[in-house]
């Protein structure tokens, strides 16, 4: 979990080998015992252990270390290496809040927001992430962000909600950076602002944000606040698209099956929009069965056709057969 793949990796770099790290450990080193508890969960030149690293990670903790502690925590409240137990993990992160942790007190929000181990308290989750985001961590700027814009244990303001986004997106955070970038496209608290979307939805996207890339591909294609570029809109939706989303490849269908900057390329197109019926996709659903029905990039089955339109059918959907250019 991320408090254990967080821990630095320098604690490792301070020894040679494996060997010298276990020496250093049983004699009591209580950041070798940690950088060994890490090796044994991440499975790093030794068979992962996730009891083992427990063990280790206990050695420390009960040093004082926060960042096991932290680590502790997060195995209780994941259930690995243990029966999956919160009571523990909140004992864990508080003795890491004690200690000023900013990622204990994430955590702590984060549990308090998800209700695990108990009903939701947005009102702790909020007392929580406030004191991390004070701290400068990203991860609660973005969650106090989040609850700002949506209204969650605290009364909604986009004034607020940008400011704790804005300073967790020039930190790198993705999913803020993409909550900007919405704000922008509906203009929460102002006008709308597209080229301002982009620019966010740029830097998500470089990142590998999965919806960033799709945003930002269907803004290209569209020609919505930027000129209608579909050599752009095809970089970033077949980047979303190789992530599994399914609206980048039913678009990418389109793509493909209509020749929209590209050779109209039915096997292409056929490929996408299967893809994305797989996923349950009602449109490509659709256009999956106009395929088989016509005989575009496959061959004509009517018995798939109809499987396919029944599909689309049965959750709505329904298009004329004129309606593309196909």
């Amino acid at each position: 979990m991320a408090s254990i793949l967080l821990l630095a990796a320098s604690l490792e770099a301070e020894f040679e080998n494996v060997m010298e790290l276990e020496a250093r450990a049983e004699q009591g080193d209580a950041v070798a015992q940690t950088a060994l508890g890490r090796m044994y969960y991440r499975g790093e030149s030794v068979d992962q252990d996730f009891s083992r690293a427990l063990w280790w990670f206990h050695r420390a903790a009960e040093q004082g270390l926060v960042d096991a502690q932290s680590a502790i925590a997060g195995m209780y409240a994941l259930g690995q290496g243990v029966p999956q137990d919160y009571d523990e993990a909140l004992k864990w992160y508080r003795l890491s809040v004690r200690q000023g942790s900013a990622f204990a007190q994430s955590m702590l929000g984060a549990m308090y927001f998800n209700g695990d181990g108990g009903p939701r308290d947005y009102a702790q989750a909020a007392r929580w992430y406030r004191k991390a985001a004070e701290q400068g961590h990203e991860g609660a700027q973005y969650s106090l962000g989040f609850m700002y814009s949506n209204s969650l244990g605290l009364p909604r303001d986009y004034a607020e909600a940008l400011r704790w986004l804005r300073q967790a997106a020039e930190r790198d955070h993705a999913g803020a950076q993409v909550m900007i970038a919405e704000g922008y496209l509906r203009g929460d608290g102002s006008d709308e602002d597209y080229a301002k979307a982009i620019e966010w939805l740029q830097a998500a996207a470089e990142q590998g944000h999965k919806a960033a890339q799709f945003k930002l591909g269907y803004l290209y294609f569209q020609g919505l606040g930027t000129q209608q570029d579909y050599k752009q809109a095809l970089k970033w939706l077949t980047k979303a698209a190789k992530q599994g989303d399914a609206m980048a490849q039913s678009i990418l269908g389109v793509i493909y099956g209509e020749g929209r900057g590209v050779p109209q390329n039915y096997e292409e197109a056929f490929e996408w929009f299967s893809k994305s019926a797989e996923q349950g996709l009602a449109r490509s659903e659709h256009a999956l069965g106009m395929m088989y029905h016509k005989g575009l990039g496959v061959e004509s089955d009517t018995a798939e056709a109809l499987k396919w339109y029944d599909r689309a059918f049965d959750q709505g959907y329904f298009e004329p057969q004129n309606a593309t250019s196909w």
